[in-house]
């Protein structure tokens, strides 16, 4: 069975408000998969999705902070509903998912972790982030409609409400984020479903499939290695002193075939999504409060 050529993607209001440059990427997309069905969600789309066929989560949903979470949260859902791919607006397309898919399904490419079934596809975010870091990107997923990954999503994003609860000011907010709906919660779940599943169903691939990156050589910082295949020690030893700087983004003009023979994608994220993020000493008070009303009432009833 393929998964449906559908691709998902979302934002606060409708794809004609869209500025650049994700209108431009999101063209260009549209116009490399002309036989794809593409389904564009709102915030308003998202809160319906939850209270029409998961109203289960909405007390879950409602405890949300900030609008990422929710948005996040919500890509999960269109995963289990529908399948198809959750592409973030934000993902220049440089070679057709339908090639990627053939390779996938006739197991020609590099993974990280490879399934017998391939309900699901995930993808590594950064060189290692997997091992290293517990991270899986939720940038890009594809997967059937009900596959296993997702009901186990749903539980992780209830148990891990906690996090946030416990929040205190000054802490990490990225991280909560991370940890509560993104690519921490993610990778959570997945390992989880490894755990529990006798037939494993999830392909996992490493990061140059859909995020290959740069950083400075080790000599001349004008310079950059790119990041674009699975041994990546060579290109660490050519970074030097830099490998423990932020990952850069591949200029434009470097994002060609010789450069990214294995390369979907480039993720051209600004992290506008961090500006929204805020804590303040109510907001944290009130967290306590909720805990310890919790904690009361499980030594009372």
């Amino acid at each position: 069975m393929e998964i449906p050529k559908i691709i998902h993607q979302s934002w606060k209001s409708g794809a004609q408000d869209l500025i650049e440059p994700e209108a431009s990427i999101r063209k260009r997309l549209i116009n490399m998969h002309p036989d794809w069905d593409f389904k564009f969600w709102t915030d308003e789309d998202n809160e319906k999705l939850i209270k029409n066929h998961y109203p289960w989560f909405l007390p879950y949903w409602n405890q949300y902070l900030w609008p990422i979470q929710k948005a996040d949260a919500a890509r999960y859902f269109y995963m289990h509903r529908y399948g198809g791919v959750y592409l973030d607006l934000d993902m220049l397309c440089l070679r057709s998912l339908d090639d990627l898919f053939e390779k996938i399904m006739k197991n020609q490419t590099q993974n990280i972790y490879s399934s017998t079934m391939k309900n699901a596809i995930l993808f590594e975010e950064y060189p290692n982030s997997y091992s290293m870091q517990s991270s899986i990107y939720n940038a890009i997923m594809a997967s059937l409609p009900f596959a296993p990954i997702w009901t186990m999503c749903f539980y992780v994003l209830q148990k891990n409400l906690l996090i946030q609860k416990q929040m205190k000011p000054n802490q990490d907010l990225e991280k909560i984020v991370f940890q509560t709906t993104g690519p921490k919660m993610l990778c959570e779940a997945f390992n989880k479903t490894l755990e529990g599943q006798r037939a494993k169903d999830t392909d996992l691939l490493p990061y140059f499939y859909t995020n290959p990156v740069a950083l400075p050589t080790k000599h001349n910082s004008n310079e950059l290695v790119i990041f674009n295949r699975m041994h990546t020690d060579p290109l660490f030893e050519a970074a030097g002193s830099h490998s423990s700087e932020p990952w850069r983004i591949i200029p434009r003009e470097f994002l060609t075939p010789e450069n990214l023979p294995n390369s979907y994608f480039s993720h051209r994220s600004n992290r506008t999504w961090s500006k929204d993020l805020s804590c303040t000493e109510e907001v944290a008070q009130s967290n306590a409060d909720s805990t310890q009303e919790s904690k009361v009432g499980s030594l009372t009833t």
